[in-house]
């Protein structure tokens, strides 16, 4: 588990998302770009998007933070963001 309370899978995905710039990234672009399953992915999406680094839909994500500040939970949030 990261120091940011993410799992480092989670990281992975946030990391490549952040990397995309506000184009953002489809599901199957992550997917193929991180090696995990479109299925872990979306998880891993859903529970960055709870803490707010990340929105979008079922095809195109976004991250909402910065890339140079990595992915931080609100203060007294510890979560997976679908741990793998």
């Amino acid at each position: 588990m990261s120091e940011s309370g993410l799992s480092r899978h989670a990281v992975r995905t946030w990391e490549r998302l952040a990397e995309a710039g506000p184009r953002g990234a489809e599901v199957a672009e992550l997917s193929a770009t991180v090696g995990f399953q479109r299925s872990t992915v979306l998880g891993h999406l859903r529970g960055l998007a709870g803490l707010g680094l990340a929105e979008g839909d079922e095809s195109v994500w976004r991250a909402t933070e910065p890339a140079d500040d990595g992915p931080v939970p609100p203060r007294g949030s510890r979560a997976s963001a679908g741990a793998s």
